[in-house]
C-alpha cells in the first residue's frame, strides 16, 4: 500500500470521524436553507457509513502488510480499531437516517425548529433570524424559545412579522452584523 494512500485514507477517516463529533449535520455547513441541510443530512450519513466501511476494510487490510516500526504498526492498528468502532456505531444507528427536514419552517427571514420530546410540556420551538451570506451560505440567530404549539405559523401583516401560536407575538428583526 502506497505511503500516499495510507495518507489519504487516514486523512478522510479523521474528516468523516470528525462530522460525527459535531453535533450538527453535514460538518456544520449552513448552506441554502436548514430544510435543505436537515434534508440532505440522511444520505451524507448513509455515504458516510459506506465511506467508513471502506476504509476500515483498507486499513485492515494494509496496515499489517507494510513493515513500519513497532510503535508507529501498533498506533495505526489503533486508528483501524477507532475506525471499525466508529463503523459499527453509525452501523446501529447513532446517526440518523431519517430526515429531520420537517421540523424546520422558514418563511421570509425567519425559521421556526421545532424540537419535540416525550415529554410534552419540555417541547418548543425555537425561532432564528435567518441572515443571508454570500454563495447561498447563512447562519441564524436565535431570537426567541415558544413553548410548543402544533397550529403555530409565521405571518406578514402590515410590513410587521408575527409569530402566531397561543398569542401572536410581534417579532424583532435580528442583527446579521452582530456575527
Amino acid at each position: 500500500m502506497p505511503k500516499l494512500a495510507l495518507c489519504l485514507a487516514l486523512l478522510l477517516a479523521a474528516a468523516l470521524t470528525l462530522d460525527s463529533l459535531i453535533s450538527a449535520p453535514v460538518f456544520a455547513i449552513q448552506w441554502r436553507s436548514p430544510e435543505f441541510m436537515a434534508g440532505i443530512a440522511p444520505t451524507f450519513n448513509l455515504v458516510k457509513l459506506l465511506g467508513m466501511a471502506v476504509l476500515t476494510a483498507y486499513l485492515w487490510w494494509g496496515v499489517p502488510r507494510r513493515q513500519y516500526a513497532p510503535a508507529i504498526t501498533i498506533a495505526l492498528q489503533c486508528v483501524v480499531l477507532i475506525c471499525a468502532v466508529h463503523t459499527v456505531v453509525l452501523l446501529i444507528g447513532r446517526q440518523s437516517l431519517v430526515s429531520d427536514a420537517e421540523h424546520y419552517t422558514s418563511k421570509g427571514p425567519y425559521t421556526v425548529h421545532t424540537i419535540e420530546s416525550r415529554d410534552a410540556s419540555s417541547s418548543r420551538q425555537v425561532l432564528y433570524w435567518r441572515c443571508q451570506r454570500s454563495l447561498g451560505f447563512y447562519s441564524l440567530q436565535e431570537l426567541q424559545q415558544f413553548p410548543y404549539y402544533v397550529e403555530a405559523t409565521l405571518e406578514q401583516q402590515n410590513g410587521k412579522w408575527y409569530f402566531m401560536s397561543q398569542q401572536r407575538y410581534e417579532l424583532d428583526t435580528g442583527n446579521c452584523d452582530r456575527q
